[in-house]
């Protein structure tokens, strides 16, 4: 089941407009910032081209050059072309991960009625299939030597082979990981929260690792555990020293299947936003975003 966009965020305007920040905009910059704020609710995140933010908050490009000047520090960058308001990130965070679990319990719900309805189907047919075939002879009087079958033991032919990789055997297939497995990934996991969305998503997760897909070969669970407390590690390694704020929570990257992400997209980016004195898109040039972050998230208290 597709997972929809946030429909609407929640707003308490009194402490919206008591913010350091928003109480020195003027009329146009409020305008602008709160279509801004719209536009990452929708997208999670506004792009980084002055051009593009004067078009989406219907400014020409002298007055956004002005509002810019504001604005930037409201908006920072939190990756090469995007930026986001660090509070709409959080809230959004919290919103999608609500809709990844109800779109779960739905996926499960309707594999149950469809399991249901099947089992019902084949109830009737193999009802309707007795009576057309129904034997002449009476039933005391039928061969009751050979024992009972289910179609599962029939399908296929019951034939073993030596050349079979463990990882097809029907015990790798079957096998799940333990509670303190579970436990081990989750401590890996550089942003810890929500852990009881975040273990089920672990396990969802070690189950896609299983069963493999096109660019990734099936493994059985001990190769697959190994696998994720790799690239979690490697993760971890990545985003190490950044804002917190900006590291999705450990349901929303397992669910997502970030694991299976190029790594070089995990690379801290180390770059600092300047603004000239006329308000120009900002030029990154080198060595504090951490800074930029770490000073906003203190005047946005």
């Amino acid at each position: 089941m597709a997972i929809q966009k946030p429909e609407w965020f929640k707003m308490d305007p009194a402490k919206f407009l008591s913010d350091s920040q928003v109480d020195v905009m003027t009329t146009p910059e409020l305008g602008a910032c709160f279509r801004l704020m719209c536009r990452q609710w929708i997208d999670g995140f506004i792009p980084d081209d002055q051009y593009l933010l004067a078009r989406l908050c219907r400014l020409d490009a002298g007055p956004m050059a002005e509002a810019w000047v504001t604005l930037s520090h409201f908006f920072p960058v939190v990756a090469p072309g995007k930026r986001a308001n660090r509070f709409m990130w959080i809230e959004r965070e919290k919103v999608v991960a609500d809709l990844e679990r109800r779109s779960d319990e739905g996926t499960r719900a309707a594999n149950k009625r469809w399991e249901e309805a099947r089992k019902k189907r084949e109830t009737l047919a193999a009802g309707d299939q007795c009576q057309t075939h129904a034997s002449p002879i009476a039933v005391a009087m039928q061969d009751q030597s050979r024992p009972d079958q289910t179609r599962a033991d029939n399908t296929f032919p019951q034939i073993a082979f030596a050349d079979t990789p463990e990882v097809l055997s029907n015990q790798s297939k079957t096998a799940k990981p333990s509670e303190t497995q579970i436990e081990r990934l989750y401590s890996l996991y550089p942003r810890k929260r929500d852990k009881l969305d975040a273990k089920k998503a672990i396990r969802k997760a070690v189950g896609l690792v299983m069963a493999g897909d096109a660019d990734h070969p099936a493994m059985p669970v001990d190769e697959a555990l190994d696998y994720l407390a790799q690239r979690v590690t490697l993760y971890a390694e990545c985003v190490h020293g950044c804002d917190r704020s900006f590291i999705p929570y450990a349901a929303s990257w397992f669910n997502a299947g970030a694991f299976w992400d190029d790594e070089h997209d995990w690379q801290k980016q180390e770059q600092e936003t300047k603004t000239n004195g006329n308000g120009h898109t900002p030029r990154i040039t080198g060595n504090a975003v951490e800074n930029t972050l770490a000073l906003l998230e203190g005047r946005a208290q």
